[in-house]
């Protein structure tokens, strides 16, 4: 069966974006403060990718206003800020441009703290392109950054960015290692979102380390944050992590519980995306059940909702989720329709033509 570990790939954009704007609004009243303001929270506000690229929008305009302002540190989080919702909506070439920007004029203003943003958001992009190599290098950078200001803020940054890497590398041990320090940093500073995203992570390391109780026991605290806090879309992504703990143990008819939870609270928060994966999960859950046409009815929502939101990754995974299925029914001839249409996709991914959203 195939599966994805969705939880981090989703969630990474947010990590390192300026942890204190109420300072630099403190610091600073002019015109250009003002539109960053505004830029910040239409950003925390509408996290589609419509409201990104208004968000966008706003910070260019205030990035003029800055600059004419000539206040520095202001641009440099403000070009950060951008990188990292350009990395959000895929386009990891401005991205790249924007946290290079941020980085530079840092070094010049002798801005360290900002400048270890920066280089996260660098790092980011390396693990993106699978040059994993560079971006722990530059990642360790950030770090070292972080430890030699005393700022544990920026060196819990550092380490989940530096986890990433080695989750997306297949380093599951390291990864725990520094997601768990992330984690331990959250825990002393009393930073709830610190400690809700340590907790995924941690658990996600689990999960590939194939110790799902572990994995389980992290997600249900990170949820517990969510609520808190009224993150209705984490919510949802955390549930379907529950959901596969439980599918991995074979605890079939709990899996579905937190499943059908999934989404319910995906659909509550208006994410498609989440929404698909939750209909594919229920699909991998109803196959395991021998209920193969609710299975296909659970995949086919899955595909339509993914197809939606432009993910082919998602639909290459389901078009093969639905092959197995119709290959275990016996329809052979309906099986291999499925996995042509999901090769295709990893055809063109391969060759470039499609468009790419890990």
């Amino acid at each position: 069966m195939f599966y994805r570990f969705a939880l981090v790939m989703l969630i990474l954009i947010s990590l390192c974006y300026v942890g204190s704007p109420t300072v630099l609004m403190a610091q600073s009243k002019g015109e250009g403060q003002r539109l960053f303001n505004e830029a910040r929270q239409m950003e925390q506000g509408d996290k589609s990718k419509g409201g990104r690229q208004k968000a966008v929008q706003k910070y260019e305009e205030a990035l003029t206003t800055i600059r004419k302002e000539g206040n520095v540190k202001l641009e440099a989080v403000t070009l950060n800020n951008i990188g990292y919702l350009y990395s959000g909506l895929g386009d990891y070439t401005k991205a790249f441009g924007y946290f290079e920007s941020s980085v530079e004029i840092s070094k010049k203003a002798g801005n360290n703290k900002q400048e270890g943003r920066g280089l996260n958001g660098l790092a980011t992009i390396y693990q993106h392109r699978g040059d994993y190599q560079k971006a722990l290098e530059i990642g360790e950078q950030a770090l070292g950054i972080a430890k030699q200001a005393g700022d544990l803020e920026l060196e819990g940054q550092a380490s989940n960015v530096i986890g990433n890497i080695y989750l997306y590398s297949k380093q599951y041990q390291k990864a725990l290692e520094h997601f768990q320090r992330y984690l331990e940093i959250g825990t002393k500073l009393g930073n709830m979102y610190f400690e809700q995203l340590g907790h995924n992570n941690v658990g996600a390391a689990f999960s590939h380390l194939g110790e799902y109780q572990k994995a389980v026991e992290h997600y249900q605290q990170a949820l517990e944050f969510e609520r808190k806090q009224g993150n209705v879309r984490e919510e949802a992504l955390t549930l379907c992590n529950i959901g596969n703990g439980y599918f991995r143990m074979g605890q079939y008819q709990k899996a579905l519980e937190f499943d059908e939870n999934a989404l319910t609270t995906a659909r509550k928060a208006g994410a498609k995306e989440i929404e698909g994966l939750a209909l594919d999960h229920i699909g991998m859950v109803k196959a395991a059940l021998k209920q193969h046409e609710q299975a296909a009815q659970s995949y086919q929502e899955a595909l339509k909702m993914h197809k939606q939101v432009g993910n082919v990754y998602y639909e290459r995974d389901t078009l093969n989720n639905l092959g197995n299925l119709y290959k275990q029914w016996g329809q052979q001839s309906k099986a291999q329709q499925y996995f042509d249409q999901a090769r295709e996709i990893t055809a063109k991914l391969e060759s470039g033509k499609a468009k790419k959203k890990p």
